[in-house]
């Protein structure tokens, strides 16, 4: 049984002994750059003992921070196109940034403000999505809804993650409509929602148990007790710098996947699949998603 199935017969089990009033003991488990060249699809890695074959990658805001020059053109983050060449030249899936515009659209973008990305100015939550829309960023693409990149990356077989920004901002019925359109356009296992608000993951957890939840660790030299982590929980989000061998043997035994991230490079990834992980965020989704 994976992970994900793991988890979530974890969390029916738990769910039913609490409504027949059973008391059961539960264990917790615990910017910048140039690359030219790049080829508009990815290969697959087959080599013997390649480290790829044991390590899912997924391409950080698409193609990583601000705007990148590859190929001659510019991708700014958490824009379609920086998105889909991720996958197109190697990586496995895609992590993107979500916050709710005045309006009750939800607009794929990193920051709660228009400010560093476009020409605009405001915070989303204030700022209708007529006005979101109209500001363009810098590699002249435009701000996409979450409905557009749900669309867009309908074409490729790619494992999501969602990453809820601020979970007051959103209502349940923002957050259950986001659930449901990637529940039914994917495999549950093919999509992570992330948060570092537990509160916020919990909201998600309890919308569809099927969807699986990982949280945040914001800061970068340390991690999380695995036995203090809530039993519903499905993944832990680090810095490659935090990562530990022995930590994540716990997590594993607790059904935890361990996601890393600052993995930029042919040594990280090396390092990370050394240490266990089975999970990487990338800036370089063009370096890591074709190492080996």
């Amino acid at each position: 049984m994976d992970t994900a199935h793991r988890s979530i017969a974890r969390r029916l089990a738990v769910r039913t002994a609490l409504l027949v009033v059973i008391v059961t003991v539960v264990p917790w488990p615990a910017s910048g750059g140039t690359t030219p060249g790049v080829a508009s699809a990815a290969t697959t890695v087959t080599s013997a003992g390649c480290v790829r074959d044991r390590v899912l990658v997924l391409g950080h805001r698409g193609t990583g921070p601000g705007t990148r020059t590859i190929g001659g053109r510019s991708f700014s983050e958490n824009s379609l196109a920086a998105l889909e060449l991720a996958l197109r030249v190697g990586a496995d899936g895609v992590e993107a940034d979500y916050w709710p515009t005045a309006d009750g659209r939800i607009a794929t973008h990193h920051d709660p403000t228009l400010d560093r990305m476009t020409p605009g100015t405001g915070r989303l939550g204030r700022t209708p999505w007529s006005r979101v829309s109209a500001a363009l960023l810098p590699s002249g693409d435009r701000v996409p809804t979450f409905a557009a990149v749900d669309a867009a990356l309908a074409q490729y077989d790619a494992h999501r993650q969602q990453e809820v920004k601020l979970g007051a901002a959103f209502s349940d019925r923002q957050l259950r409509r986001m659930v449901a359109t990637d529940l039914a356009a994917n495999d549950a296992g093919r999509v992570l929602y992330t948060s570092s608000e537990l509160r916020t993951l919990a909201r998600i957890d309890a919308i569809d148990p099927r969807v699986r939840v990982g949280l945040i660790a914001r800061d970068n030299t340390s991690r999380p007790v695995i036995e203090g982590l809530p039993a519903w929980l499905d993944a832990v989000l680090v810095d490659l710098r935090a990562v530990e061998a022995d930590w994540v043997g716990q997590a594993d035994a607790a059904g935890l996947q361990i996601s890393a991230r600052g993995v930029n490079t042919v040594a990280d990834l090396h390092r990370a699949a050394a240490l266990g992980v089975t999970r990487v965020l990338t800036d370089r989704p063009e370096v890591v998603g074709r190492a080996c």
